[in-house]
């Protein structure tokens, strides 16, 4: 279990178990990541994957950075670095993150009204090594000026992100406005899925881009998608 504290810092709960000939008792073990390696402001989200048989923890703040961190408990404790990464992603908070594992892709949004798509390269020092890669930014969320003058509030952003991969890859993007944004990825797979509709995509810029196929107005406000 992973708490991310208003302090920035990040607590890793884990559940041991104890038995003997007469007894047998479970616990928690409380961790805290350095403090020196903290967000500065709260933690607004965490995601946790397994990247090649590792846990990777990724965290967003308020102040607009990605963290990556070491989750497995026997690494810890070896004294090896926790953080393995920091990046810059948003010019405000970072509200929501999602993977990929099909094509290791970490999506984020944040308040700055952007959707962030970056791709995950890593080695193994010991340890793994990821890095990101920048990819695509999607700045274009379906809202118009018009439309947030109306509604008297200029915030605006994507609250929640989901993926389903099957086939193709599709990004659900729930927005403050009650709708859900769906995205494709286009790549070879989705080439093949759609048939000759997309063969010209082969050559395209929008090759290996999200890209939007339509909105659906599921909720009055904020929509918010598990």
């Amino acid at each position: 279990i992973y708490l991310g504290m208003n302090t920035g810092n990040i607590i890793s709960m884990t559940l041991f178990k104890q038995k003997s000939m007469f007894y047998k008792y479970e616990e928690f073990l409380m961790y805290k990541y350095p403090k020196d390696q903290e967000h500065k402001g709260p933690v607004s989200v965490m995601l946790c994957e397994i990247i090649d048989m590792t846990p990777i923890l990724f965290s967003g703040g308020v102040d607009g950075t990605i963290k990556l961190w070491l989750g497995d408990p026997e690494l810890r404790e070896k004294d090896m670095n926790h953080q393995l990464k920091t990046i810059s992603a948003h010019k405000g908070t970072v509200v929501s993150l999602a993977f990929s594992k099909t094509t290791t892709l970490l999506i984020s949004s944040g308040s700055d009204m952007t959707i962030k798509v970056f791709r995950i390269k890593y080695y193994y020092d010991k340890i793994i090594i990821p890095s990101l890669e920048l990819i695509q930014t999607i700045t274009d969320l379906k809202v118009t000026p018009v439309q947030l003058n109306k509604e008297k509030d200029l915030r605006y952003w994507i609250t929640t992100l989901s993926l389903k991969e099957t086939d193709i890859i599709e990004l659900y993007a729930g927005d403050m406005r009650g709708r859900v944004l769906i995205y494709h990825f286009i790549d070879d797979n989705y080439i093949k899925y759609r048939g000759k509709e997309y063969v010209g995509l082969k050559r395209s810029s929008l090759k290996n881009t999200f890209n939007f196929i339509r909105e659906v107005n599921v909720h009055k406000k904020w929509a918010a998608i598990k």
